[in-house]
């Protein structure tokens, strides 16, 4: 065996590598003798944790493809390891073993040096004159790049791993390696990619110079440090490079141009259209500086459009407005909500101010506004808003009542008036009394309801407080007893709920010129009905009342049973002549032989006791 004849090391017959165990089995000794008999003090052979030998021709084998594979690409621990059957100890070992054998001072020697680098996931070995190849080549393209340049490692001899390729770069960057200036990083794809510094130069003239003349509106000092790393003060920069063209934000410098131009459009969208809006999302403003921002452009439009006449309401602090169009939306604004008041009105809706409709007829007004906006400056007038909504609904309510009570003190508190005065001016007690239950009578089922539904078919009756109001008194009405007292009381109980309601629907009270009034219009209506009555007896009727009127205080209202005892009470009040010529018609009321000629007659006399011609 070689380990006992030197001779035979360079045999064919020696094995790669051998076990101690094997050897103490053929040679029938112990292990341990067996290690005591290794040339420990001889180099070229290995022995390994596991006991297991790197013969000598394991060894120059192992040496001769290290070198090979070290001059052509940089060489993975792992793999190489698990190629050649080997442990990684075993290969620092040898890679110890054969740097130390440099010893030589010759250049060819020295490249052939051994160096580890340890990257992100493998184990590397390269020799010095394989990384003095690859510095070369990429070196050659970093120093002709005027733009960011990937460096792919498949380009390359050996594929270099991406680790090692970034760690060549940086080190030529750090070294200015033949004046190559920039620095090297991983793009999103993970590739290395190396930024010349004169690129970097280029592309910040180049915004700078945007920045200046307001291509560029707004400049963050994160974005400026981002494209040139060497920066450490992008604020110092910027303003020794930019005085007096940018003005300094939290975060970054706004072109001073570019606010000229901005204001100069707000200031012609404000004089067209009388509002102007300014948008943050051009200049790309950080947070912290958009309120900043807003100001300085607000000031500066006031600077030239003139602050007094740019409203300072502030719906929200993007837009401006002239004071003018402020007055003419806020009247629109009035406008709407008195609309809103009468189609509320007219469809009978409760008294309170539809908010979302009120934005909504606002928002067509100004389509271009965002609804937003609208809202803002409808909130900072609401109160105004609801009270004119309110106002507008309270003026239509006092419309209506008035006209509704004009229509009561006409139709129905003139004609009970007139009509309770006849009653009370009787010196018959008897006849008083059956004429006060019938009245009574009329007032309850007739005069009113009637009353009050033609003032609905006429939609005279709307609102609430006024419907509340006709509630009250018809059960003020429907209250009266009829058992309680005689006739005369219960109407003068009836006539009390009247006067209520009368001044409940602030109707005022009648005067006596405006009963006289009343009483002749009311008098010269029946005269004239009586033109298209042809029925004898209802015509006596109609005779006997105006007549009646027209000697007696008030008007009597009584039906045709009460006729021939009205007429005795007019004896001595006519001339006999006609007293007479009356009994007769009555008599042919009576009969149902009533000529037209006495019909004629009848309407007459009736005209002309009224007054009429």
């Amino acid at each position: 065996m070689w380990l006992i004849s030197r001779e035979r090391a360079g045999s064919a017959d020696v094995p790669f590598k051998v076990t101690l165990s094997e050897i103490a089995e053929k040679l029938d000794l112990q292990e341990a003798a067996i290690e005591r008999l290794l040339p420990w003090g001889d180099s070229g052979w290995l022995l390994a944790e596991d006991k297991t030998i790197i013969t000598r021709i394991g060894y120059q084998a192992l040496c001769k493809a290290l070198f090979s594979q070290a001059d052509e690409e940089p060489i993975v621990t792992t793999s190489f390891v698990k190629y050649n059957g080997i442990t990684e100890s075993i290969f620092r070992r040898l890679v110890e073993e054969i740097n130390a054998s440099l010893s030589s001072n010759e250049a060819e020697v020295v490249q052939g040096y051994l160096l580890t680098f340890w990257g992100q996931h493998d184990e590397l070995v390269y020799n010095k004159r394989y990384r003095k190849w690859l510095e070369e080549e990429v070196a050659t393209i970093m120093k002709a790049a005027d733009r960011p340049k990937t460096i792919i490692g498949s380009t390359f001899q050996g594929n270099p791993p991406k680790d090692f390729l970034e760690y060549v770069a940086n080190n030529l960057c750090e070294m200015n390696f033949n004046g190559i200036d920039g620095h090297v990083s991983r793009n999103c794809d993970g590739e290395i990619e190396f930024f010349p510094r004169k690129y970097f130069l280029t592309q910040r003239g180049e915004l700078l110079q945007d920045l200046r003349n307001g291509k560029v509106p707004f400049l963050r000092y994160s974005d400026l440090t981002e494209l040139d790393p060497e920066i450490t003060d992008a604020g110092r920069l910027v303003d020794g490079q930019l005085e007096g063209y940018v003005i300094a934000l939290k975060k970054g410098v706004l072109s001073k141009a570019y606010l000229e131009d901005l204001a100069s459009l707000m200031k012609s969208n404000l004089e067209a259209q009388g509002w102007a809006c300014v948008s943050t999302s051009e200049a790309e403003l950080i947070a912290e500086d958009i309120n900043p921002f807003l100001d300085l452009i607000r000031e500066r439009v006031r600077d030239l459009h003139g602050d007094s006449e740019i409203a300072h309401i502030l719906p929200r602090p993007d837009y401006l407005f002239l004071a003018d169009w402020v007055q003419r939306c806020h009247e629109n604004i009035e406008h709407e909500a008195r609309n809103l008041a009468q189609e509320h009105w007219n469809k009978g809706h409760e008294l309170k101010l539809p908010w979302p409709l009120v934005c909504e007829a606002v928002g067509k007004i100004y389509p271009d506004l965002d609804i937003e906006v609208v809202w803002g400056i409808l909130e900072q007038r609401r109160a105004k808003v609801e009270a004119v909504f309110l106002g507008h609904m309270q003026r239509l309510q006092e419309e209506v009542t008035l006209q509704f009570s004009q229509a009561w003190k006409e139709k129905v508190l003139a004609r009970l008036s007139n009509y309770r005065i006849g009653v009370e001016g009787l010196g018959d007690s008897k006849l008083r009394s059956e004429l006060y239950s019938t009245l009574l009578d009329y007032t309850l089922k007739g005069l009113v309801p009637e009353f009050l539904q033609k003032c609905r078919s006429k939609n005279l009756i709307k609102g609430r407080s006024l419907e509340r109001i006709i509630e009250k008194f018809q059960q003020a009405l429907a209250g009266v007893d009829a058992g309680v007292g005689g006739p005369s009381d219960q109407f003068a109980s009836v006539m009390g709920a009247i006067d209520a309601f009368t001044r409940a629907i602030k109707a005022e009270a009648l005067t006596d010129t405006e009963l006289e009034e009343r009483k002749a219009a009311q008098l010269r209506e029946m005269a004239t009905n009586m033109k298209r009555v042809e029925d004898g007896p209802r015509l006596f009727l109609t005779l006997v009342l105006v007549i009646h009127a027209a000697h007696k205080p008030g008007i009597i209202y009584g039906t045709g049973k009460y006729a021939p005892r009205l007429l005795k009470q007019l004896a001595g009040n006519i001339q006999a002549e006609k007293y007479e010529w009356i009994q007769r018609m009555k008599e042919a009321a009576k009969s149902g032989r009533m000529t037209p000629e006495e019909k004629a007659g009848i309407r007459a006399m009736a005209l002309v006791a009224c007054g009429g011609s």
